[in-house]
């Protein structure tokens, strides 16, 4: 996850110099202080789910976009493997790894989610003011909830209430990954 962090820092750097912003002027624009977003840009922290869409929207880039770009830039041919934790896997068809690992006070989980081809999730309901990002890099996934169903594909993203009940299908004919990024009231993982 450190690799992840820095990779985060290192584009939000990016694109607030190519748009020749000073850390003082994306303050007053996004109502974070100086030292939170100094401490973004060195990797020195993550920030939180609030203000990534805060940043996306002062620097003019989707949040998507932003985390797609993350993701790249920290898995290359020479990165080094990480220790993401699997949190879950279901008769070897879904596997869940948690990128920010574990310990410590979280706002926000962060997953990458692998799904089979054909396969589904479990069904899924969190606390009251839970809510949920979905990111799809690569496939086609189905977020089926009671009454309805959305569709998303490579690049689309849907954000939505994470109380609702719900769960995810791959409907494409070949393994599909996408980042879940759940926030919550409260969350302590240890």
């Amino acid at each position: 996850m450190e690799k992840e962090i820095k990779a985060l820092g290192k584009k939000l750097r990016e694109l607030r110099r190519t748009r020749n912003m000073t850390i003082l002027d994306v303050s007053k624009v996004t109502g974070i202080d100086i030292a939170s977003l100094s401490r973004m840009e060195n990797g020195k922290m993550t920030g939180t789910f609030k203000s990534h869409l805060a940043l996306s929207k002062a620097l003019g880039v989707r949040l998507p976009d932003l985390y797609e770009k993350v993701l790249e830039m920290s898995t290359g041919d020479d990165a080094e493997p990480k220790n993401a934790d699997p949190v879950q896997s279901i008769s070897g068809s879904i596997t869940s790894e948690m990128l920010s690992g574990l310990g410590g006070e979280r706002k926000m989980a962060p997953i990458r989610l692998t799904i089979k081809a054909g396969a589904m999730t479990l069904n899924e309901e969190f606390p009251l003011g839970a809510e949920r990002f979905l990111y799809v890099i690569r496939g086609k996934i189905d977020v089926v909830f009671r009454e309805s169903t959305r569709t998303l594909k490579d690049g689309d993203s849907l954000y939505f209430n994470a109380a609702t009940p719900h769960h995810f299908v791959n409907r494409a004919g070949r393994e599909s990954t996408c980042l879940v990024v759940t926030t919550y009231p409260q969350i302590d993982i240890r």
